[in-house]
């Protein structure tokens, strides 16, 4: 994107926190819900560098003496800045801190000490992305940036008592130099340096951070009640750490997961600023992000605009944990999301995380799912044995036929019945149905494991194959079995992992699911059939969780957005 449609983009993001625009169909395709009726989820380099001052050796007997009248080219002990975009509201006002003068609450300034050459003047020469950077003295007048008609060049007069400036950011990812001349008062360089400033990418959470708040729409009466999977949570999720949302406040919206996504900017001087990325799928959960999250240490916005498919709800969007790839370490993982070519996320998003660099999307093919979520088929659990920590869950077809092939085992006719399945062995007498769901494994599961393995560098040793099966259900496949890669990771009061997993209806697949993952797992099988599976969705679908950042961006990936 252009440095003139970022700019254009920050006006309108920051001035119109989030307004999406549209309402259109979410269906994918234009297919519609095989469930009529129901809320289905069918919605479906930088111009400087920190060592650039280090070209030359400093003279140890006059880098100290500003008054030695030599020219050093060296260090004056200036600090690159590693800061947040300052989009959130920290006087609660309504009003964007970035488009205020600063303020005693406004934390997300990065503070930039001084060098202590008290009475000397500092030349500062402000360079990159101008447009998105400002620089304060300690009266909160700005000597640099974007709203300046000279905005290029100032000098500063050192005070006695020492003295820091602030460092503002306008957007994620921002990158400038700020270059310092120190001069004597006859106008003699004494020493250069030379620092960047840079801004925090948006960095998107993936399962294996630790969990702060987990969110679900509750949905007590009529057919469609979720009391099972809310009580699920309760159970094990402390108070102040699990909001159930009354589903007459949403619209009855249960996607939880479709409408927002959850990233994090960090700083060096502390900052963290959250963001929620507010889906363009405009349903009833599109007053939520406003209604929780404005205010400090948020900024909610929307990538895109009308007409959105499924492909644009975030059930579509996850992230791997830290990976290495061909020998580039990924620390915060990679960004994935199905995609088909010509139907995926708005492109508006798809930019901007590509833009951010530090988590590197990939695309799967999902189309010949329904809902074309990538979150259908795969995810990601902690594995503290295991050499990387984790293993990647995906959906597999022979391991459903050898969990339940000659167990012969009789199954609810309220559930699987309705898709004409009374016992086990109907999944082995139906040999249209164990066809099409080979053919499934031949033609997309199996290359998307390859996929995945190319994309994140595991091996075989780090990927779970569940047991899965999938019907027809009209617009594409969706899950016969409830899927159990759908899952959520998230963590009790005492910091213990939890997994929160759809119940398959199937008794011996539930110990089949103990034996595949790892020793130890905290599993809790949550009854989602008719508040979700049976409207093309499962847990993970209908639940949203906040995350807290694990690592510094600016210590472990500069290698990545340099």
């Amino acid at each position: 994107m252009s440095s003139l449609l970022r700019l254009l983009a920050l006006s309108s993001l920051l001035l119109n926190a989030a307004a999406c625009s549209g309402g259109a169909d979410d269906d994918p395709g234009g297919q519609g819900n095989p469930d009529a009726g129901s809320s289905s989820e069918t919605d479906a380099g930088t111009t400087g560098g920190s060592d650039a001052g280090e070209s030359g050796d400093v003279d140890a007997g006059t880098a100290g003496d500003p008054d030695a009248g030599s020219t050093v080219d060296g260090e004056l002990g200036l600090r690159s800045v590693y800061g947040v975009v300052n989009a959130d509201d920290d006087d609660d006002t309504g009003n964007p801190d970035w488009f205020q003068q600063p303020f005693a609450s406004d934390n997300d300034l990065s503070s930039l000490p001084l060098p202590n050459y008290p009475g000397h003047t500092i030349e500062f020469t402000l360079s990159g992305e101008t447009q998105y950077l400002r620089v304060w003295n300690a009266s909160n007048q700005m000597l640099l940036g974007t709203d300046l008609d000279d905005s290029v060049t100032t000098q500063v007069t050192v005070p006695a008592d020492g003295s820091t400036l602030r460092v503002e950011f306008g957007w994620y990812l921002a990158k400038g130099a700020l270059s310092a001349r120190l001069v004597d008062g006859s106008g003699t360089t004494i020493d250069t340096d030379l620092i960047d400033l840079w801004s925090s990418p948006l960095i998107l959470n993936h399962h294996l951070q630790p969990s702060e708040h987990v969110y679900v729409v509750s949905t007590p009466n009529g057919g469609e009640n979720n009391v099972a999977m809310v009580n699920s949570y309760q159970a094990v999720l402390s108070a102040n750490a699990f909001t159930a949302v009354p589903g007459n406040q949403v619209g009855f919206d249960i996607w939880m997961q479709d409408e927002i996504e959850f990233g994090t900017s960090t700083g060096d001087d502390g900052q963290r600023m959250d963001t929620v990325v507010d889906s363009i799928r405009d349903r009833g959960l599109d007053v939520m992000p406003e209604a929780f999250f404005s205010g400090p240490e948020y900024y909610v916005g929307t990538w895109g605009n009308a007409n959105a498919n499924s492909y644009d709800s975030f059930g579509n969007l996850e992230v791997s944990p830290p990976v290495t790839v061909n020998g580039v370490e990924y620390p915060f993982g990679r960004a994935y999301y199905g995609d088909i070519g010509n139907q995926g996320p708005n492109g508006t998003v798809g930019a901007f995380l590509e833009e951010q660099k530090i988590q590197d999307p990939f695309t799967v093919n999902t189309s010949w799912l329904c809902v074309g979520h990538i979150d259908e088929v795969t995810s990601w659990i902690p594995d503290p044995s295991s050499a990387l920590g984790y293993k990647l869950l995906i959906a597999d077809v022979p391991s459903a036929f050898a969990a339940l092939d000659g167990t012969n085992q009789s199954l609810s006719g309220s559930r699987y019945g309705a898709s004409g399945f009374f016992n086990t062995n109907d999944f082995e007498t139906d040999i249209a149905f164990r066809n099409e769901n080979m053919d499934i494994q031949d033609d997309y599961l199996t290359p998307m494991t390859n996929q995945f393995k190319a994309a994140t560098g595991i091996t075989d040793a780090d990927i779970i194959k569940v047991p899965a099966l999938f019907e027809d259900v009209g617009c594409g496949m969706a899950a016969l079995i409830p899927g159990t890669v759908n899952l959520i990771v998230a963590d009790d009061a005492q910091s213990d992992t939890h997994l929160f997993i759809p119940k398959p209806f199937i008794d011996s697949l539930e110990d089949v699911y103990t034996s595949l993952f790892p020793a130890g797992s905290n599993m809790h099988f949550v009854d989602d059939w008719f508040s979700y599976h049976a409207l093309l969705g499962e847990v993970h679908c209908g639940t949203n969780v906040e995350r807290t950042p694990l690592a510094n961006w600016w210590e472990e990936a500069l290698h990545l957005v340099q």
